[in-house]
């Protein structure tokens, strides 16, 4: 029988013989792979070229994983840097690491160099922290105002939306995406009597210059009903104009508000009368 080459502290590929492999039937090695994985390998395979890798040479030639090197100590991942290597797992070796804000965490080589793991977990928190406060104003009055003039507008169950999205009215779309920016236009309320207006047209959308905060009187004053309306060279409000035109205010209404007619043409246009069925 021929002598046997100690193969201890050779390198085959990507793996570096530690020690031989206690084995009944057959010669193997004990390897480390660059991958930071421990494989045992028979003795003719490291020889001859078989066996380049634990494993994860072919699995990065298909496409199934993405190889990188061992990290060294002082290597900064994220917010970590390696303090020292951990071999309590073979299969999945970890890496004790500290992070920026002083926490020992023990990552494994994987997740630590995949960049799957990046801190001890203080930057995850700081991110949700960051989504769940966008403005820390979700307890004012304009914060609520806000989501009811949105849900008037998008929300077909709000019992106001008939009145609002119904017949077309919107919001714009720098207020609702963003209710910072509602607040920088419109200003916070000033006081608890006053409530968001379409002004100076009731019928527009709500958007920048088309909004205020009015009192209830003025919210009064602003409805379609009390709007002055100037035709051939006189102004007066609807109910006046219905009485001299003897036409009806709510077909007036309808016209100016939800048919969003020309004056012209809703005061000039006769009302259609309904053609009665004569009993048989």
């Amino acid at each position: 029988m021929p002598p046997l080459h100690d193969l201890t502290g050779q390198r085959f590929g990507r793996l570096r013989v530690i020690a031989r492999h206690s084995h009944p039937r057959r010669v193997a090695w004990k390897c480390m792979c660059d991958c930071g994985r421990h494989t045992v390998v028979q003795g003719d395979q490291l020889v001859g070229g078989g066996t380049i890798s634990c494993g994860c040479a072919k699995r990065e030639r298909f496409g199934l994983l993405r190889w990188r090197p061992k990290p060294a100590l002082g290597d900064r991942f994220g917010r970590l840097m390696v303090i020292r290597f951990l071999a309590d797992d073979p299969k999945h070796p970890h890496v004790r690491c500290r992070c920026d804000c002083g926490t020992i965490t023990e990552p494994t080589w994987g997740a630590l160099t995949q960049g799957l793991t990046q801190s001890c977990g203080c930057l995850r928190r700081e991110i949700t922290g960051r989504l769940a406060k966008t403005h820390g104003l979700s307890h004012t009055d304009e914060y609520w105002i806000w989501i009811g003039m949105i849900a008037r507008c998008y929300d077909r169950r709000n019992k106001g939306y008939p009145r609002y999205g119904g017949r077309g009215i919107s919001v714009a779309d720098r207020w609702r995406e963003d209710f910072a920016a509602f607040l920088q236009d419109c200003g916070p309320r000033p006081t608890p009597q006053h409530s968001l207006d379409r002004w100076p047209d009731p019928n527009g959308n709500y958007e920048p210059g088309n909004v205020r905060w009015a009192t209830p009187r003025e919210q009064r004053l602003n409805q379609i009903r009390n709007r002055l309306i100037t035709w051939q060279g006189r102004t007066m409000t609807i109910d006046e104009w219905s009485r001299e035109l003897h036409l009806s205010a709510t077909a007036l209404y309808q016209r100016l508000g939800l048919m969003k007619w020309s004056v012209e043409r809703a005061f000039t246009t006769p009302v259609q009368q309904r053609k009665v069925r004569s009993p048989r």
